[in-house]
Formats: structure tokens, sequence, C-alpha cells
């Protein structure tokens, strides 16, 4: 009976071993996709932090123009107007003066209106860049390693369990 139990006892540790093997085998497999993973995040997010970086910077800038590009217009308006009320009234060298300085205000917004396009556009390059080689973090293969790693770990822990029970009769 002693003897029996002896073997069981020790083919249940040497069960307990294979399984604490497969454990430890499976959790190495389970490392190595979780630093694949974090690897690929790591790439993932860094060609989206330069997108970011970017149009952080860019959009401040762009406002600006905006609201210079606006004043501008504006301004541009007015000049044309006052030439435009010139004329009507005879005043030809003040409404040169005037249709002069609007075509001035109008070259300045177009040149302001062209500087916002640029910025724009390396916003949205930026971005079509990020989409097209910031690399798809799949997350499968370490999913499965965690997986096939808890039941290695649910399995040695039932080896473990068995043996104990065994040595203790």
């Amino acid at each position: 009976a002693y003897a029996a139990a002896r073997d069981q006892a020790s083919a249940a540790h040497e069960a307990m071993q294979e399984a604490w093997e497969d454990r430890v085998s499976a959790r190495e497999a389970m490392n190595r996709e979780f630093d694949a993973r974090k690897a690929a995040f790591g790439e993932h997010d860094s060609i989206w932090a330069e997108y970011t970086r970017i149009r952080e910077n860019n959009s401040p800038r762009i406002e600006a123009l905006r609201r210079e590009a606006d004043d501008e217009h504006r301004e541009m308006q007015t000049c044309f107007e006052n030439a435009s009320n010139a004329y009507q009234y005879g005043d030809k060298a003040d409404a040169r003066s005037y249709s002069e300085e609007g075509r001035e205000h109008k070259a300045r917004r177009d040149e302001l209106n062209e500087e916002i396009g640029e910025l724009i556009r390396e916003i949205k390059d930026a971005k079509a860049y990020a989409q097209m080689y910031a690399p798809r973090v799949d997350s499968s293969a370490f999913n499965q390693a965690k997986a096939d790693f808890d039941a290695a770990k649910s399995a040695h822990e039932a080896a473990q369990s068995r043996f104990n029970r065994l040595k203790d009769q």
C-alpha cells in the first residue's frame, strides 16, 4: 500500500513538474507576445504623436492667419468702396490711391490664404502618413498566448494540488 502510494505521489510529482515546465514555457511565450505588442503600440503611438505635434503646432498659426486674412479682406473691401465713392465724386487721384491700397490688401490676403493652405496640407499629409504607416496593433497572438498561459497555470495548479493530496496521504 505504501509503495503504491509512493509511486502515485512520484507520478503526480513528475506530472506537476511537467505542468510547471509547460507553465514556464507558456509564460515566456506570453511575455514575448506582450513585448511584440508593446513595441507595435510604441511605433503606432510614435507615428500618431508626430501627426498630433504637427496639428497642434499648425492649428493656432492657421487660426491667427485666418483672422489676419479676414482683416485684410475687410480692409480691401473698405478701400475698394472708398475708391468707388471717390471716383463717383470725381476725385480720380484718391480713387486710384484707394484702389491701389485695396489691391495691396488683396495681395496680402492671398499670401495669407496660401500659407494657411500649406499648413493645412502639412496636417493632412501627416494624417495620411500616420494612417498609412502606423502599424495596426493586432492583439490576437498575445490573447492566444495569454489563454495558453492561463490553461498551463490551471493545469499546473491542479497537478500541484493532486501531488500535495497524494503526498499528505
